[in-house]
């Protein structure tokens, strides 16, 4: 009876050993879970350029499903740039942004936390597969333990080096007790699980601390534990006591029932460890699992020489799917696709599902990199031929990257991340094909991060960032209107940097702001000394849409002492695409003040007669493209014609950009436009030669209007 009873109690503790771990395994894989999956929605540059114009529609049609149907989280919010909320969601309906403020306390240090790493010169470590930094911890919400989760909203451009210094920020909030207990209650076997802040002192309870990331004790989950011992002891104290009596036959009964209840709770065992290795959606292997075939892969490589090779594919724009049709035929489509790759694969292969819409194949198979494209090949094919879901055909197709191990590393994470690299370079050459990992793309990634950082250094070191200005002269009477500010760039180390690779880094980092304010600031100064002459400054729409631009180009001028009708900002199509208005008021704003607004680039977006009534601009800039082929009998000329037409019925000033040739010249004089600007007419100069140009002007009546060709780029 002793031996029995010390038996049960060993057993018992072994199996709430087992179940402690299982679920604390299940909350150290949540966090990476919920970030890859929030990876989805937030590397996006749809949604960035959806926040940027503040589509709040559309980012809620989005956020709404996509949070609730595949990440489970109760509660998500997105933080502007300054950290103020500007959305919320709640149970799947959008709610006012104030409800923010419950979590408030608990957001707050996650978000400053995630844009200190973000500014930081030095590149953020990411985890592979993840693409983005992001920050997370548990916390007590209103008395309900909750995991909350920041992940910045990022293009996919930007996503290789996570460094944003004005990105909007995604805060989702999932909290662990209801329906989270019921599915972790079902999934690992687990009666009565419940939370409570306070440790219940009992030996028929176990027990698991809810930790903070500081080590702090939140609370504590409590569950009936299985006890097999237990249970046999109360079947087996009876029989024993009659064994006394009937003799050692009852012995054989009781071994027997005992090795089936062990083997029944082994069973049991593989059914928790496959819970926690497979996906629950199509029954594939998850990361966890997949990361232990391909140590195990490795190990074995290393020792026979032999390769294989990771293919990652990734299923394009898989959130049309859902936004057209439901989660529901995005779960069907996942399932026939993950059967037909499992279709694919030989004996040998493991097969992964590693996120939403992105599968992982170690391909054992594949001995050489042919081997590797041939297989990508094959996957593409298959994934070409329609998916019949809900009596309707879908047409979809993938992306797919590839290493081979050991020729391109000996480390699983470091593998994962050149295999995100190769399928990042097949995305971004069009979708629909694979590549292989190369050297040079991790080459172009940390060239682009340099590039980043260096241009972090130049905007805080005097000299290397400086304003040029291209002269503007009037069409007809050859006398200059004012001039174009430029933002040019000297490397120390590399020279010149073309503005076509600096201003979209500074544009995707939010480095646009202090650079566009460094612009304005000289371009104001060097203008002061052109008295009558227009310098225009180019705004992006990041800068349109920030609600202290107008206050900022107001004390720029009250610093410089220019008038403000010297000045002219330039803004182009995209940012009238602004839902929240904001743009329109700064448009405003800047007018009311005196300053003139022009519309850059016009024809190459959407604009309309609509949109110059509502934001009643003072200028249309015509695109140099469309100069191009005016001097001949093109399209071209249509074009310009009709702009112009439009701008003199609407009261609205013209100018030609890249106006290159006397021909080009004299047919837009011809036509009725006001300004020209380009090579013909003067190259970009410094702020001294410009007030030269209108010295001599002022002196000189008969003086040639051209400005000298410096051969400044």
């Amino acid at each position: 009876m002793a031996s029995l009873a010390w038996s049960a109690r060993q057993t018992d503790t072994a199996s709430i050993a087992r179940e402690t771990h299982l679920l604390s395994l299940a909350f150290t894989d949540l966090p990476a879970k919920i970030a890859q999956d929030e990876e989805s929605l937030a590397i996006s540059d749809d949604m960035v350029r959806a926040l940027n114009a503040g589509y709040v529609g559309w980012v809620d049609s989005r956020v709404s499903s996509w949070m609730r149907g595949y990440i489970n989280l109760d509660a998500t919010f997105i933080l502007s740039p300054e950290g103020e909320p500007v959305y919320a969601n709640i149970d799947e309906k959008v709610a006012p942004p104030a409800t923010f403020e419950a979590v408030r306390q608990a957001a707050t240090p996650l978000e400053q936390k995630l844009r200190a790493a973000m500014a930081s010169t030095e590149a953020p470590q990411v985890t592979p597969p993840l693409r983005t930094v992001g920050e997370y911890d548990f916390a007590v919400i209103d008395g309900r333990p909750a995991i909350v989760s920041v992940k910045p909203f990022i293009t996919d451009d930007a996503a290789g080096s996570g460094r944003l210094l004005h990105a909007f920020m995604l805060v989702g909030v999932g909290y662990l007790d209801d329906r989270f207990l019921e599915r972790m209650a079902e999934r690992y076997e687990l009666a009565g699980l419940s939370f409570s802040s306070a440790p219940m002192e009992s030996d028929e309870v176990a027990s698991l601390v809810l930790k903070n990331a500081r080590g702090d004790a939140l609370g504590h989950f409590h569950w009936n534990p299985t006890m097999p011992g237990a249970t046999q002891y109360r079947m087996q104290r009876p029989v024993l006591l009659t064994l006394v009596l009937i003799g050692n036959a009852l012995v054989f009964f009781g071994m027997c029932a005992w090795g089936r209840l062990r083997r029944k709770h082994f069973q049991k065992e593989q059914r928790l460890l496959a819970a926690a290795t497979h996906d629950e959606l199509t029954g594939l292997l998850n990361r966890t699992g997949i990361n232990r075939v391909i140590d195990t892969r490795l190990a074995e490589t290393l020792g026979s020489g032999f390769s294989f090779a990771l293919v990652t594919i990734d299923l394009d724009r898989f959130k049309q799917v859902n936004d057209l049709l439901g989660h529901a035929a995005g779960d069907d489509l996942i399932r026939n696709y993950a059967a037909r790759l499992q279709g694919l694969i030989r004996s040998g292969d493991s097969l992964a599902r590693i996120g939403a819409n992105s599968f992982l194949i170690c391909l054992a198979s594949a001995r050489r990199p042919q081997d590797a494209e041939q297989f990508c090949e094959r996957v593409l094919a298959a994934t070409r031929k329609p998916f019949r879901i809900d009596e309707r055909e879908i047409f979809a197709t993938a992306s797919a990257g590839f290493v081979m191990a050991p020729l391109h590393g000996t480390d699983r994470d470091e593998l994962a991340h050149r295999g995100e690299t190769a399928l990042l370079q097949a995305k971004s050459e069009g979708r629909d094909r694979y590549c292989g990992f190369s050297n040079s793309m991790d080459r172009r990634a940390r060239e682009r991060s340099q590039l980043e950082a260096d241009l972090r250094i130049a905007l805080a070191s005097p000299g290397q960032i400086s304003v040029l200005y291209q002269p503007v002269y009037k069409a007809l009477s050859g006398e200059i209107a004012g001039a174009e500010a430029l933002a040019r760039w000297t490397h120390p180390q590399r020279g010149a940097i073309s503005p076509e690779l600096f201003i979209p880094i500074a544009e995707e980092t939010g480095l646009i702001h202090e650079l566009g304010e460094f612009v304005l600031l000289e371009a104001c100064r060097a203008a002061r000394r052109w008295p009558g002459k227009v310098i225009a400054v180019n705004a992006s729409a990041a800068e349109i849409r920030c609600p202290s631009y107008a206050q900022r180009v107001l004390a720029t001028l009250a610093m410089t002492g220019l008038e403000p009708q010297q000045l002219e900002i330039e803004i182009t199509e995209t940012a009238l695409f602004d839902e929240t208005g904001q743009c329109q008021k700064t448009v405003e704003a800047l007018r009311e003040a005196g300053i003139h607004v022009a519309l850059d680039d016009f024809g190459t977006g959407f604009s309309s007669l609509g949109h110059l009534q509502k934001f009643k601009v003072d200028r249309i800039k015509i695109d140099r493209r469309f100069i191009f082929g005016v001097d001949r009998p093109t399209n071209d000329q249509a074009i310009v014609e009709a702009i112009v037409r439009l701008a003199q019925t609407t009261n609205l000033k013209t100018t030609a950009e890249g106006v290159e040739t006397e021909q080009q010249a004299d047919y837009l004089r011809g036509i009725g436009c006001t300004d020209l600007q380009g090579y013909l007419l003067g190259r970009p100069i410094s702020g001294p030669e410009v007030e030269l140009l209108v010295a001599l002007e002022h002196g000189h009546d008969s003086l040639d209007r051209r400005a000298p060709d410096t051969g400044a780029a």
